[in-house]
């Protein structure tokens, strides 16, 4: 059974989780030449910045919601900026203590670490440059675009509501489908990503 709809304020998106692909491999058949290896591509929708990702398991992602959602309440505070937070991550990249997730974005890595770990498949994402001053991003608002088997997308769909933020299928020039997640406020993502957690536990 298919989402059918998810509603928003105002907004209504039509999604069936039927449309999406239950894995980077299955969405890129038909484009990949017969004799190119998959091994040869970076990563999950060949967005070289996710080939580094693995789960991390439930402890160290409990670990990030916390530090994550307290760098958040730093930057509301007015204790740290963004550009604090890159100058601290700069000089532990250089000391060789850098995690993987590191090349997300601050404020969706917690949540793209949690759809990873409950099987999603994230392959884009960006915060929408809501921290003020901080540099162009590609998007005008947080956004996190995966795959998924019904099961787990249904999952989502579920803490997706109970936080505020919105779902919305997409299909590109070559016909590929994803769901992309969505909110207005980046705090929603982190709400989400401790419902998200919420479930792992059980």
């Amino acid at each position: 059974m298919g989402i059918k709809k998810f509603e928003i304020g105002e907004l209504v998106f039509e999604f069936n989780a039927d449309q999406v692909y239950n894995s980077w491999k299955h969405s890129m058949e038909g484009i990949l030449d017969e004799d190119e290896e998959y091994d040869e591509w970076d990563g999950i929708g060949c967005n070289r910045q996710f080939a580094p990702l693995e789960r991390i398991g439930i402890d160290q992602l409990r670990e990030l919601c916390i530090i994550e959602s307290q760098h958040l309440h730093d930057i509301e505070e007015g204790n740290k900026t963004i550009f604090d937070l890159h100058e601290s991550e700069d000089e532990a990249i250089s000391e060789g203590r850098n995690e993987p997730y590191m090349i997300l974005d601050i404020g969706v890595r917690s949540t793209v670490m949690a759809l990873l770990e409950l099987g999603a498949y994230p392959f884009s994402s960006c915060n929408g440059a809501c921290f003020s001053e901080d540099n162009p991003h590609t998007e005008s608002y947080p956004v996190i675009a995966m795959y998924g088997e019904n099961a787990v997308l249904q999952m989502i769909e579920q803490t997706a509501r109970l936080s505020g933020c919105g779902l919305y299928g997409t299909q590109d020039v070559t016909g590929l489908g994803g769901l992309v997640l969505y909110t207005n406020n980046i705090r929603n993502f982190s709400r989400m990503t401790f419902q998200l957690l919420a479930l792992l536990e059980k």
